[in-house]
């Protein structure tokens, strides 16, 4: 096997290369801060007394529903991510339902034109899902796809009007410091960027906005098509996950579920820098109801198959990470 090009593989995105046109991926979406503030606007069209959530989420998601003092009431998920024991929702209450890294869109879909109008699709692993079926409600991320500073879709069943203000609070810091090669400076700044995030319903700021705009969809879409197929070939046989790549699936990131739980530092040491989905699981009061969820955070890998890399880059730095995995020595030097 060739060494990579690269000394490192993952992390935070970065800015990308951006086209001379400009072109908003979603005219019919109403863009906000970012997820949790296309989630806010939902909950305050429905004002529910409660919202069913998958255990298996992060605590972003449930900041907008607290913050409005709804009851939130977790359900679990089978071993292929999909959800178990879900009713119709009643008249006061919503069901979130969440495309896990993006590779279980069409089930998710289905499942909520089902369930109803109150059935609301997460789709923040799934920006390329687009527009939600008619009569759903959707949101989504641009931030976790794109080197952007903030920025998120929310469609519904009819034209959203803007919110009067626009977002003030997100920066660009990490993406500049990134493009200057400073790393431990963007990494810090990239935190800071994250923990600065609110649920407030306000506009995406006009710099995510203008760089999302340039940015080649079409490009970085079948890019990550093409690597998250790439990833399928070469670490399938170790994915305890039932994995559905259609041809439209361009995933978050390709999620490879193993059979014991894997400690990340080795990873990180040898390079391969992957992120935790979700820590926080682990201090929730109900953790011990919901033991298989807070185990499948510890045994999940979410190898990265984003627009930056090629599937070559994709096919060696998943070979890596099985010698690592092996415990054997990485094969790269």
């Amino acid at each position: 096997m060739n060494p990579p090009s690269r000394l490192t593989y993952g992390g935070f995105l970065g800015l990308g290369s951006w086209t001379d046109r400009t072109e908003d991926p979603y005219p019919q979406g109403l863009f906000l801060a970012n997820g949790r503030s296309g989630f806010a606007l939902i909950l305050d069209a429905f004002r529910p007394a409660r919202i069913r959530v998958p255990f298996y989420t992060c605590d972003s998601l449930l900041e907008p529903a607290i913050e409005r003092g709804i009851n939130v009431e977790w359900y679990a998920l089978d071993e292929h991510l999909a959800p178990m024991g879900l009713s119709i929702p009643g008249n006061d209450e919503l069901i979130v339902l969440v495309d896990h890294f993006g590779v279980r869109s069409t089930a998710t879909r289905a499942l909520a034109v089902e369930l109803g109008p109150r059935a609301i699709l997460d789709e923040t692993h799934a920006f390329y899902a687009g527009a939600p079926p008619a009569g759903l409600w959707s949101f989504n991320s641009a931030r976790k796809f794109f080197g952007v500073p903030d920025g998120g879709y929310v469609f519904g069943p009819h034209a959203l009007p803007p919110p009067g203000q626009r977002n003030t609070k997100g920066s660009a810091d990490h993406l500049v410091l990134g493009a200057l090669g400073e790393t431990t400076a963007a990494l810090e700044a990239f935190r800071a960027n994250e923990a600065g995030m609110m649920s407030d319903i306000v506009a995406g700021s006009v710099l995510g906005k203008a760089l999302l705009s340039r940015y080649d969809h079409r490009a970085m879409r079948a890019q990550r098509a093409m690597n998250a197929a790439r990833a399928h070939e070469v670490l399938g046989h170790l994915n305890e996950l039932d994995i559905e790549l259609d041809a439209n699936c361009a995933p978050l990131c390709y999620p490879l579920l193993l059979k014991e739980p894997v400690a990340l530092a080795p990873l990180h040491a040898a390079g391969l820098f992957i992120p935790r989905y979700w820590p926080e699981l682990q201090q929730r009061s109900r953790r011990a109801e919901f033991a298989k969820e807070v185990e499948r955070a510890e045994r999940l890998i979410a190898f990265p198959i984003d627009q930056r890399y090629s599937v070559e880059e994709v096919e060696q730095w998943a070979e890596r990470l099985i010698a690592l995995i092996n415990g054997g020595p990485s094969p790269v030097r």
